[in-house]
């Protein structure tokens, strides 16, 4: 028999016993606690990650389900229910050894589309430096999630951390118990149902401010712990060298003489035609590392 909000309260106040099956969309996020502490047994099926992405309200229902399955786990007769282990935002990523690091973090340029691996910057970088190099950097990322890949990373004092600024107006979209980067231009291909903005949103005050936030998040963090946090904008053309433009170790990137839509013009192009080639690396690499040489950090 199937339980719902429509008949629970009936099937409860009855002195009979049912074998039943529901769901959380099913049952409704009220009756969750009540319907397993009347529950005899619990036998959790079908059970993936696919069903949270489900319903627009799937994630917030099944939180609730599995808070209060913890509450009755003596009743579950299901072997590996835990479903919530797979979510960890707590891994650090490791250093190559005890001694100075570089590290590099930042979107599609700072990973290095378009060009070959030993032609990104921070590639170029760390030989200049001569340092190992970690890169943090994902396609398409945003500033909040490079500032969470610097917070978590297992970064230590003296290290280098070189941020490569991208445009605020990006974010991420949950895709199960993980990220997706999100652009805009992916953004507006999303399904509408994870079109949770309209498109006022990427060029907003809240947007802005808030990886503002995320950016002196950072330069805290790095203080505290003693590395050398060196900002270079490479593709914001409005607020943030606006906001950053006295702090000592940041460097605007960008080419003031040319702008493609809302993007500064590279020096070259990379094999896909629209990053920026192997000349504009150097660039970046060069300008930093006079940067880096200046604070006497290099």
């Amino acid at each position: 028999m199937l339980i719902s909000d429509k008949n629970i309260k009936t099937l409860l106040e009855s002195e009979k016993q049912y074998n039943c099956h529901t769901s959380p969309e099913d049952i409704t996020f009220g009756n969750i606690g009540v319907l397993l502490d009347a529950a005899k047994e619990i036998h959790l099926i079908d059970l993936t990650t696919d069903a949270l992405e489900q319903y627009p309200n799937s994630f917030l229902l099944y939180g609730r389900m599995f808070n209060e399955l913890t509450k009755y786990s003596d009743k579950i007769k299901t072997v590996d229910w835990d479903i919530v282990s797979v979510v960890d935002f707590n891994k650090t990523l490791s250093r190559p050894n005890s001694k100075q690091v570089l590290w590099t973090a930042g979107c599609s340029i700072t990973a290095g589309t378009g060009v070959q691996p030993n032609q990104r910057y921070g590639h170029l970088l760390a030989q200049y430096l001569k340092l190992p190099e970690v890169s943090l950097a994902k396609d398409g990322s945003s500033i909040s999630f490079s500032a969470d890949m610097i917070l978590r990373s297992d970064i230590q004092s003296n290290d280098i951390v070189v941020w490569g600024i991208t445009c605020p107006g990006r974010t991420e979209l949950a895709n199960g118990f993980s990220w997706k980067t999100c652009t805009i231009e992916k953004y507006i291909r999303e399904n509408k149902q994870k079109q949770y903005w309209n498109m006022d949103y990427f060029s907003s005050s809240t947007l802005i401010l808030k990886q503002i936030q995320q950016i002196f998040q950072v330069i805290n963090f790095c203080k505290k712990i003693n590395a050398k946090l060196y900002i270079a904008n490479i593709l914001d053309l409005s607020w943030i060298p606006l906001v950053f433009k006295n702090y000592k170790n940041f460097i605007d990137l960008t080419n003031n003489k040319g702008v493609n839509a809302h993007s500064p013009k590279f020096v070259d192009v990379g094999t896909d035609g629209s990053h920026p080639g192997p000349e504009q690396h150097l660039k970046y690499a060069e300008k930093i590392s006079i940067l880096i040489k200046e604070n006497h950090h290099g």
